[in-house]
This record gives structure tokens, C-alpha cells and sequence, in this order.
């Protein structure tokens, strides 16, 4: 098994509007996604799952882990329902801070006040048989914070988790990609088996478990460009050196902009990258 996709999603929902516009699929859009993977024989994984049957050598010819971030209501009114319908396994990432509450990390952008899942829509979510990994507590850029306020992130994440559905939470995945060493190795010192990235790169048998690669699915990622996706080639040494350089030279950026810009154009420009992290044309 050369190539494993990992789907990354976001929103489901038939509102598109503010930042997370790029990130929100429609309700039909979605469930053509679900029967495509499910049409064309693939095996779907959460990334536990996944992760498992890759070090057993086990994995199915075709294999795919459908994964979520930001623990958004509309997954519980849309995702959810065709998730069930069609059997397809996922893994659901929920920053914790504001459970029950609205999108905290955009409150600056007044169309972004999403409503986030309830305590209770979590408890259903995970009785489905979705896997619920940690997102961080207020969903910060893990790689600009100092060591201390990195572990009470992720360590403060699990806690809430592991309380509200009384099960051990493994998974982890960086807000918006973004990691370095440390980070990396926090998730570790926090008792997590896994984190996912973004990368836009399909991963394959030497993957990093604390760096899984993910594929963004966006509002125009159609039927046909999902199955793009899908088959997009083992990336070489070359691409995940390139997509490195990249990573750090966004990352100074960021830096900078904070510096000289203060807080507010940092948060904004961090979304504007995060569709295209790399600026480079996608790996076919």
C-alpha cells in the first residue's frame, strides 16, 4: 500500500459565508462525496484505525481516513446522518473551549460566530461510532506559543473530552496544520498516540504519526476533483522538502506579522494561507 488519502473536512452546511466560506461543502455536495468512496470500493478509516492496520501491514487496496476539524454544529445536523447512512468511519477534531458555544478562535468576524456541537451532541456523535479526537482548548497557532501554553492546550483538551464522553482520547490534530519539533513532541509528553497536520500531501507506509499528512476538501472540490485527490501520486523526497521550506517561510511570516501588524492581521492571514499552505500547484 503505497498511498493513503486522508480526507480533511470542515463544515457541512447550506450557509457559506465570512471566512470559513472555502471550508463549507453543501449537504449534496457532501453526500456525493460518500457515494463515490462508497461507489468505488473504498474502505474508510478512522485515523486510530487507520494507523492500526497500516503498522499490521493490513491496510485495503483502497483505503481513505474522513476526518473533520473544529467540532461544528452543522456535523451533527448534516455530516452525521449521511456519515451513518452510507457507513463510512470518520474521525470528528473538536476544539474544546467552546463546546456548546460559538466558533471562539473568529469572534472577530462577526459572520464566522458559528455555533459549535453541544455536550450532547458530542455524546450522540461519539455513541455513532465517530471517533473524536482533541483540537486543542481555544484552537491557537500552536507553533508560536511558548512551551507551558502548548502542553496546557492539549493536555486541558484532553482532559475536557475524556470527561464529557468517558472514553481515552489518542488523537490529536494541530489548528490549522501548524506544528514544529516541539509541538510535536508535546503531543507526545500529553499522552496522545497520533496528531495530523495538513501538508497537502497523501501520506504512505513512512508517515510520522505525530505528522499525518491530510488532503483539504474545499466548497469546489467537486465529485471529480475529490477522485483527483484520491489518486494524487506518493509524494517524493523533493515535494516533502519543498512543501517544508514552505511551512517555515509561512511560519516567519506569521511571526513578522504579529510583530509589526499586531494580533488581528496575523488571525486573518492565517486562513487566507491555510486553503494553499504551500502556494504550489497540487501533486498529480
Amino acid at each position: 500500500m503505497g498511498r493513503i488519502p486522508i480526507l480533511m473536512y470542515h463544515s457541512v452546511s447550506t450557509v457559506r459565508e465570512g471566512m470559513l466560506a472555502p471550508y463549507t461543502l453543501s449537504p449534496k455536495t457532501f453526500e456525493a462525496h460518500l457515494a463515490h468512496l462508497v461507489g468505488n470500493g473504498y474502505r474508510t478509516y478512522t485515523v486510530p484505525r487507520l494507523l492500526e492496520a497500516l503498522a499490521a501491514g493490513a491496510l485495503h487496496e483502497r483505503s481513505v481516513a474522513v476526518t473533520f476539524d473544529d467540532g461544528l454544529a452543522d456535523f451533527h445536523q448534516h455530516a452525521l446522518p449521511m456519515l451513518v447512512r452510507y457507513g463510512v468511519a470518520s474521525t470528528l477534531y473538536v476544539p474544546t473551549a467552546d463546546i456548546g458555544g460559538t466558533v471562539g478562535w473568529l469572534r472577530k468576524h462577526p459572520a464566522d460566530r458559528r455555533q459549535m456541537l453541544t455536550s450532547e451532541q458530542l455524546r450522540d456523535v461519539h455513541a455513532h461510532g465517530v471517533e473524536c479526537g482533541a483540537h486543542s482548548h481555544t484552537h491557537p497557532q500552536l507553533d508560536l506559543l511558548r512551551a507551558d501554553a502548548v502542553t496546557a492546550e492539549m493536555r486541558r483538551s484532553r482532559e475536557v473530552l475524556e470527561d464529557l464522553l468517558g472514553t481515552r482520547v489518542d488523537s490529536f490534530a494541530y489548528p490549522f496544520g501548524y506544528h514544529r519539533r516541539a509541538t510535536r513532541n508535546a503531543v507526545r509528553a500529553a499522552g496522545f498516540r497520533s496528531a495530523c497536520a495538513v501538508g497537502h500531501l497523501v501520506a504512505d507506509e513512512s508517515l510520522d504519526r505525530f505528522a499525518v499528512p491530510r488532503l483539504i476538501v474545499s466548497d469546489t472540490t467537486s465529485v471529480a476533483e475529490l477522485q483527483l485527490l484520491l489518486q494524487q501520486r506518493t509524494p517524493s523526497p523533493a515535494d516533502r522538502a519543498l512543501v517544508r521550506a514552505k511551512d517555515l517561510t509561512w511560519r516567519s511570516t506569521r511571526r513578522f506579522l504579529r510583530r509589526t501588524s499586531g494580533t488581528n492581521r496575523c488571525e486573518a492571514a492565517r486562513l487566507t494561507h491555510y486553503l494553499t499552505p504551500s502556494d504550489m500547484s497540487p501533486i498529480t
